[in-house]
């Protein structure tokens, strides 16, 4: 993109590019058309998601489901059988780590910007998915075929 032969790229996150590429964000070389998230990003609230395109309820679903990897990102799993009492540790440790002003600081100092993916909101994605229609889940899966 710098040398000028392509003028657009799809599929770099926004954490990413601002990490690898901060002045190309800062100096507003790139101009984000779309989101591919759940939820807007905070410095990117005016830009809207790909679900925002969609005609019917179905066509949301199928972008929204797009979404749900990037939503993920990357995880820290459990055993089902996990004690209650074990799960809210875990989840307490990893939103206090987050939230640390020194973890904050070291990550700034890389210009990774932190936005975890709490718990509780992973469990509400996947009973999103969950509850998709299988007719919807199968046209995703020829999709990517």
């Amino acid at each position: 993109m710098e040398k000028g032969e392509v003028d657009g790229a799809c599929g770099i996150t926004w954490t990413s590019l601002k990490s690898v590429k901060g002045t190309w964000v800062r100096d507003r070389m790139i101009i984000p058309i779309a989101q591919v998230a759940l939820e807007p990003l905070r410095d990117l609230r005016d830009v809207p998601l790909i679900t925002d395109f969609a005609r019917t309820e179905e066509q949301k679903q199928l972008l929204r489901l797009l979404t749900i990897p990037g939503a993920i990102g990357r995880p820290y799993i459990g055993p089902p059988d996990m004690p209650a009492d074990r799960l809210a540790l875990l989840r307490a440790a990893f939103n206090t780590m987050t939230a640390d002003a020194d973890f904050l600081a070291d990550a700034a100092k890389m210009n990774l910007p932190i936005e975890p993916t709490r718990g509780e909101k992973m469990v509400d994605v996947l009973a999103e998915v969950s509850a998709l229609p299988r007719a919807t889940l199968e046209k995703m899966i020829l999709a990517r075929e």
